[in-house]
């Protein structure tokens, strides 16, 4: 049997866990040294990735790391600044861990852009928004749905026009 879902994430969540797991500070938790967050930005000044630019955001003493972008809106058109969801960094980090978690965001990201762009027949059939706008982590596999051999005309389940 097909499998029913088509997974968005990257491998950033079992990177986080291990961290976690064998990381002797709370998570998340807040910074000691207020160079780490000077660290932080600087290793992200360095990052160059398409015109999208990794941030590190102080949110209450916890460093968080986001993939921030201009792009245009896929439903309502014109440009938005589109971001990733916030992981909370550590000091215990090295730059190397850092740099990996900023590459799976990217990976993450350009799945969910992949999904929402693609089209058949000019329909989002990878939608990757559940209906009260949050983003999705799986979307349905077209292999899934009864009859999807024969697409050519045919209206597809739950596709969006966009």
């Amino acid at each position: 049997m097909a499998p029913s879902t088509i997974d968005l994430r990257s491998s950033l969540d079992a990177m986080m866990h291990k961290h976690i797991q064998t990381c002797p500070r709370r998570h998340p938790g807040t910074y000691s040294d207020a160079g780490c967050m000077d660290r932080f930005r600087a290793l992200m000044d360095r990052v160059l990735y398409r015109d999208w630019k990794p941030i590190v955001s102080d949110m209450g003493a916890i460093p968080y790391l986001q993939i921030t972008a201009i792009m245009e809106d896929s439903v309502a058109g014109g440009l938005m600044e589109n971001n990733t969801r916030p992981i909370a960094l550590c000091e215990e980090m090295s730059d190397g861990f850092i740099l990996d978690l900023i590459f799976e965001l990217i990976k993450e990201f350009e799945l969910h852009e992949a999904a929402e762009r693609f089209r058949l027949d000019g329909k989002a059939v990878y939608y990757p928004h559940a209906a009260d706008g949050h983003p999705l982590r799986e979307v349905r596999s077209m292999r899934s749905i009864e009859g999807t051999s024969a697409v050519a005309g045919s209206a597809w389940p739950a596709a969006r026009q966009a």
